[in-house]
Formats: structure tokens, C-alpha cells, sequence
């Protein structure tokens, strides 16, 4: 029964893991850009947001979390790439380790934000205009 649960232990921690990366200021979709072209995992969590872009209202996708994309590495995954990666400034950690994050953090993170976003008002909806 001992080597069962140490097979498991190996296992899970030989299992690729989310991290999370820092990027330089405004660069959250070109570090995610250049990461996934490396080949790395990336999850970069977006909301629709209405916005007046040239005048018009539109939904435009912006992070959940700027500056601050996930990326997923295997256990023995070489991060020296990384640190010349344009766009990403360097893993978020502690003590110079990088600090690994919950698989189901990251899988709630995606299940909540692939929801289809729906403008605040359609054509043809009531509006009462109390101010202004």
C-alpha cells in the first residue's frame, strides 16, 4: 500500500503545473503571444467590457488579471527561455522559487470567463434617464 501512494506522489509532482508570470506594463497579450509560440501552455483569463472606442460603444476583451498571465511548466521544464521572452518580465515566487499554483484555480479561472458576454442594453430596450 506504501508504494502505491508514493507512485501517485512522483507522479503528481512530475505532472506539468500552472505558475504565474509577470509582464512588462501593457504587454499581457504579446507575452502570451510569444510564449505560446515557444510552445508554453499559456491562460490569460479576459471579460468583455463595454467601452466608447472612436465614438462607438463597443465590447472589447481586456485581462482579468493585467500584467499578469499563467503559464504552465512541467516540473523539469528548462525557464532559462523565459527570462528573454519579450513581453515577460519574470515568474512570480518566493524566496527565488516560483510559486505553483492549483490546477483547479486555473481550470474555475477558465470555466467562468468562456461565458458569452452580453451588452449592457439591446436595441429596442426601455431606458429611463434620471439625471442629466
Amino acid at each position: 500500500m506504501n508504494v502505491s501512494a508514493t507512485n501517485t506522489t512522483s507522479i503528481a509532482r512530475t505532472a506539468p503545473a500552472w505558475y504565474l508570470s509577470h509582464c512588462k506594463p501593457r504587454q499581457d497579450e504579446r507575452a502570451e503571444e510569444n510564449l505560446l509560440r515557444q510552445g508554453y501552455p499559456c491562460c490569460r483569463p479576459q471579460r468583455g467590457c463595454e467601452r466608447i472606442v472612436r465614438g462607438r460603444r463597443q465590447i472589447i476583451a481586456e485581462s482579468l488579471f493585467p500584467g499578469y498571465p499563467f503559464i504552465q511548466l512541467a516540473d523539469d521544464a528548462n525557464c532559462a527561455p523565459l527570462r528573454s521572452t519579450r513581453g515577460v518580465n519574470r515568474l512570480v515566487g518566493f524566496g527565488g522559487m516560483p510559486l505553483r499554483l492549483d490546477n483547479s484555480l486555473i481550470t474555475h479561472l477558465q470555466h467562468r470567463t468562456t461565458a458569452p458576454v452580453k451588452p449592457a442594453l439591446d436595441a429596442g430596450d426601455s431606458v429611463r434617464i434620471t439625471e442629466g
